[in-house]
């Protein structure tokens, strides 16, 4: 039943407005019925107190930080029954809730009418400038765009999609559905209601306003709106609160809404939020990673709960399996190490299934096992970034979900699919020990039999011979699954061609086929497939044999049928680096465990025979034009990170697979609206946009292309740089994927290293004042979008993206020519590492240890940090970072550990006879030093200087430091003097930076003192615990930046 003092605070609550929305639902309420879902009390319309909000709400302070809202909208309270409204329930009631649950399909045809049945709403004519803005709202909440031949599980079946029912050659658009009861209603009211309190245009003042959203009302809660929250157990304070959500101004609020309104209601023992709304939530193009994570743990306290009650309201089985498909989408792109917590959730899910001593009947056997090895195939699915790297929590999630299997009673068994999941995830992995020494045996001729040195090893028996995933395809074959192309090329990888000789074990992306629970081998066992001579290719040790294997692949191919699989194969290997046999990673690793290839054998008689000379990556590149093969895929993304300068890259785009209007937008993006700009944007893969973003910004200074773009406040083109290019090309295309802004900082910090040695070896072509103009414009656009105020373009900052950052930081203080504020570079980097740990904006410097981590920085990021905060002279920043380490001393006490359990009276012998320093101790070395300095004294009572610092750091604030970094212990002499023995040179490129700083800083006063007074700090150069010993203002970048096009006037 409607708490009306709740329903009050979802109008705007400004003095002038709050009254009138009083008096608007006293209004509506007295003349509706006492209709259940909406019960109207005529004691409390004649005097409506305030609103009173529960406390739990005061933490959405915090969104204000994350992204403005627009005025005038306030926080709906939670519906809680007043003391003087009426416990008591109409005898009616029960006669509708009897008559609509009679009239009511099960549980499981509902669901699947939710999540099948994409019914979209025709917009009423009178209303389409207004239902616009709120289609556009929600939009939020829907996939950027349909994809080609992909099928949108939110509701399609995927089992007639399998068998052939369904056509994948035209998938629906995007829409918001409104197929259930409670959907029209919340889209009703989304419609009707909600733009009129969030129009700051609104005069509350008027006096039709009242009838309007009386009507509006009226027309929402009808009677048959109030029989649908009668019959769910929901009231119109509910469907506000729903709103709410779906009406935030980014996908991080909606979800941060989300989790505090169902942590109030689940304290409060009220019915949670129905399912719709989640899979809403999680069918946006794209979720943070700390989203990701909130919501992944509400949505575990909530399944704790069910499961301890046993029982699952609302969970129907296509509820559950939306939602598990869509957090693995969602933590492929962003997280995944949510892999485990989403196979956690999956337990929690199907637990009334495995956990009951009932077996399963025949119908739930087939669609269980249907389901946990798509699942499988779904975790084995490459992560947008890193996939080489996120195979243990790939591994861990598919092996839980194998125990879940074999916890059914029958148990659920292993199918092709799930065999081909598992298979996939173990090619990613690096070689075992016992593969490692195989791998050793093997001759450095080819086919690499082993190779016997000695009789003694005649006898000798090797373990990894047989590969993990050779021993799964001997188990598939076991189970009755005959192998295709798939495996076989699986097989080539795993270290064993079909002619039973030996391959190199290489890691590899073997992609599934298009349906992996079928065996689609068109090709015979006689004729080889590409994607088998693609693994041979790969499998190899160097260019020479990998050339050979191609060789042969075009010997027994027919040219009118080369594939593109071969080529693409051996020109990955054509762009690869080579790795010498003596060097580092030469020693570290074997053939297979690293893209590079390694050099051929020195000694003749091990080398391949091949009647052509293996050729170079742009001969071989016209070679596969000629053929008509165009580049497409991650080669042409290799390409790009390859090509030499930006007119190769842009002929790659030329000759690419893409449509012309594609090409054409890319090169030429002045010609184009933004509309068709950011079209065309969103439909390039996202690797791909990511290497020609990161060309663009290597390339940042050239001015050989001669690059335009269209102003949008006159529309005039206007020259820009390669990197003002790039940068305008992700502006407009308004996208939040770490992927695209990493590769364009990563790509400035070069262009600005790249620099800086042409111009010490004299090869720089640019006009100095001209190339300093550059810097100042890069610098300003960086700071717009990655500086501590508001971001326009919601980038979501990650470590890699800090890296990235210190590296440019660093690479700008050391032009001396360049007048750039100390305190806006720290803040730059501060505010990205902020952001990259806590997955949000805080308002101070490292919080307090009750704000939680989203991420663990390891020693490289924490001395990132620190050369930073030294750079720029950062002292109070410095002892906030020992601060909040110390208190984070639990979560880095593995980092802070010595190997063998090392005793105090043992630490300095340990150190000084070749011990090894943890992480951590590095990081705090590092840190003393850099503050304090370091002396020793001699036997003849001589003094040695060390090291000296360049920070004035007061006595106080070294005794405070090494106050607070009591839990993990100030360095010792030893530990330090061992950490100087090995990071000699690093402190001294920090100490030299903190030198130019300082030497800026002393010219630009001495320059103010002859010319002018210097002006006061703005406030955008404020910050919580950031404060240098000296400030030089603004820099030069300021407000003039855009009246100059980017280039700062001269000092």
């Amino acid at each position: 039943m409607v708490n009306v003092r709740s329903v009050i605070s979802c109008f705007p609550s400004a003095p002038r407005r709050l009254p009138c929305g009083r008096h608007v639902i006293a209004l509506v309420y007295s003349s509706l019925p006492g209709q259940h879902g909406v019960r109207h009390c005529s004691s409390e319309q004649k005097q409506l107190p305030a609103v009173s909000r529960p406390a739990s709400w005061t933490a959405l302070k915090t969104e204000r930080d994350e992204g403005s809202e627009k005025p005038g909208g306030s926080l709906p309270t939670l519906s809680t029954q007043s003391a003087g409204q009426s416990q008591s329930v109409p005898l009616r009631w029960e006669e509708v809730r009897r008559s609509l649950l009679s009239a009511r399909k099960d549980d499981s045809e509902v669901d699947q009418k939710e999540a099948y049945y994409p019914t979209e709403r025709e917009p009423g004519s009178e209303r389409q400038a207004s239902r616009q803005r709120v289609s556009k709202q929600l939009s939020k909440f829907l996939p950027s765009h349909a994809r080609p031949r992909k099928i949108d599980l939110s509701y399609m079946n995927t089992v007639d999609w399998e068998n052939g029912i369904v056509d994948a050659e035209t998938p629906l658009a995007p829409s918001f559905r409104s197929s259930t009861p409670l959907r029209k209603l919340l889209l009703d009211y989304l419609y009707n209601i909600e733009p009129i309190l969030q129009d700051s245009a609104v005069d509350w003042d008027a006096e039709h306003l009242d009838g309007t959203l009386a009507q509006n009302l009226r027309t929402t809660f009808n009677a048959a709106s109030c029989k649908v929250l009668a019959a769910t157990g929901f009231d119109v304070t509910d469907v506000a609160s729903w709103s709410w959500i779906l009406s935030s101004s980014t996908i991080d609020i909606a979800v941060q809404r989300y989790t505090l309104l169902t942590d109030d209601l689940r304290r409060s023992g009220s019915q949670p939020p129905p399912k719709f709304i989640l899979l809403q939530l999680l069918r946006a193009s794209h979720i943070s990673h700390f989203a990701l994570k909130e919501l992944i743990k509400s949505i575990l306290t909530d399944l704790r709960m069910a499961q301890e009650n046993k029982h699952y309201p609302g969970w129907g089985w296509v509820t559950r399996v939306s939602l598990v498909v869509r957090l693995l989408r969602h933590a492929r792109r962003v997280a995944p190490d949510c892999l485990e917590d989403i196979s956690l959730i999956i337990g929690h899910l199907f637990s009334d299934y495995y956990a009951t001593e009932r077996l399963l009947e025949r119908p739930e056997l087939q669609r269980l096992t249907h389901l946990f090895n798509r699942f499988l195939t779904l975790i084995a699915l490459s992560p947008a970034t890193a996939p080489f790297n996120a195979y243990p929590q790939q591994q861990n999630a598919q092996l839980r979900l194998v125990r879940l299997m074999v916890a059914f009673q029958p148990q659920l068994p292993l199918t092709r699919e799930g065999y081909r999941a598992l298979i996939t995830v173990q090619l990613l992995h690096r070689k075992t020990e016992s593969e490692r020494i195989w791998a050793e045996a093997k001759s450095p001729s080819w086919p690499p039999w082993r190779q016997i040195r000695s009789g003694i090893e005649q006898d000798l028996e090797y373990p990894g011979k047989e590969s993990r995933v050779m021993k799964l395809l001997r188990r598939m074959n076991e189970a009755g699954y005959a192998h295709g192309e798939w495996e076989r090329s699986a097989a080539v990888l795993a270290g064993w061609d079909t002619d039973k000789s030996p391959t190199i074990q290489t890691r590899a992306i073997l992609t599934p086929p298009p349906r992996p629970w079928t065996l689609l081998d068109p090709q015979t066992r006689a004729s080889d497939g590409p994607d088998l001579w693609a693994a041979r290719i790969r499998a190899t040790r160097s260019r020479r044999e990998a050339w050979a294997s191609f060789c042969a692949y075009e010997k027994s191919t027919d040219s009118s049928k080369v594939r593109y699989q071969p080529y693409f194969a051996m020109l990955e290997k054509l762009l690869v680096k080579t790795v010498a046999a003596d060097s580092r990673a030469g020693v570290a690793y074997t053939p297979g465990d690293v893209k590079e290839v390694f050099e051929d054998s020195t000694n003749p008689r091990d080398l391949i025979y091949i009647e052509k000379d293996v050729p170079s990556a742009e001969e071989f590149y016209q070679h596969m034009l000629q053929m008509g093969i165009r580049p497409g895929g991650h080669l042409l993304s290799a390409l790009l990170r390859n090509a030499p300068d930006v007119r190769a890259g842009f002929a790659y785009v030329h000759d690419s697979r893409w449509d012309a209007l594609t090409k054409r937008v890319l090169c030429q993006a002045e010609d184009y609206s933004l509309t068709v700009i950011r079209n065309a944007l969103n439909a390039v893969p996202g690797h791909a946009l990511a290497a020609l973003i990161g060309l663009l910004a290597r390339h940042g200074f050239d001015d050989e292309l001669i690059l335009q773009w269209r102003a949008q406040q006159t529309g005039i083109r206007e020259t820009v740089t390669p990197f003002g290019y790039a940068w305008e090309l992700l502006s407009v295309a308004r996208s939040s994927d770490s992927r695209l802004w990493n590769a364009l900082l990563e790509g400035a910090c070069f262009c600005l290293n790249e620099t800086k040695i042409a111009a010490a070896d004299g090869r720089l072509q640019v006009d100095p004042a001209i190339l300093r103009g550059m810097k100042y414009d890069m610098w300003w656009r960086l700071w717009t979008t990655f500086g501590p105020s508001e971001r326009p373009h919601r980038v979501h900052a990650d470590l890699a993206t800090f890296r990235h950052a210190a590296g440019i930081v660093s690479a700008m203080i050391k032009d001396r020519r360049l007048q750039l504020s100390p305190t806006r570079l720290g803040l730059f980097a501060k505010s990205i590492f902020l952001q990259a740990v806590y997955g949000r904006r805080v308002a101070a410097f490292l919080p307090p240890a009750s704000t939680p981590l989203l991420v663990v920085p390891d020693q490289r990021d924490l001395r990132l940090l620190v050369r930073v905060l030294v750079s720029t002279h950062d002292i109070d920043s410095l002892v906030a970072l020992v601060r909040w380490l110390n208190e984070h001393a639990e979560t880095f006490a593995a980092s802070n550990m010595y190997q063998g359990s090392i005793h105090a009276d043992e630490l300095d012998h340990n150190l000084l006879s070749g011990g090894e320093l943890p992480p951590l101790r590095g990081v705090l070395c590092a840190i003393r030093l850099l503050l304090e300095g370091y002396s020793s004294s001699s036997s003849d009572g001589h003094g040695h200087e060390w090291f000296r610092t360049p920070l004035l750091v007061p006595a106080q604030t070294l005794e405070e430091v090494r106050t607070q970094c009591a839990p993990l212990g100030w360095p010792s002499d030893a530990e330090v003097e061992m950490f100087l023995s090995s990071e000699a040179g690093w402190l001294a490129r920090v100490a030299h930076d903190a030198d130019v700083t300082a030497f800026k800083h002393a010219r630009r006063e001495r320059n103010n003192s002859m010319t002018w007074k210097p002006r006061e700090n703005t406030e955008q150069d404020q910050d919580v615990g950031a404060s240098a010993p000296f400030d030089s203002g603004k820099d030069e970048v300021g407000s003039k930046v855009a009246d100059q096009e980017g280039v700062a006037a001269n000092v």
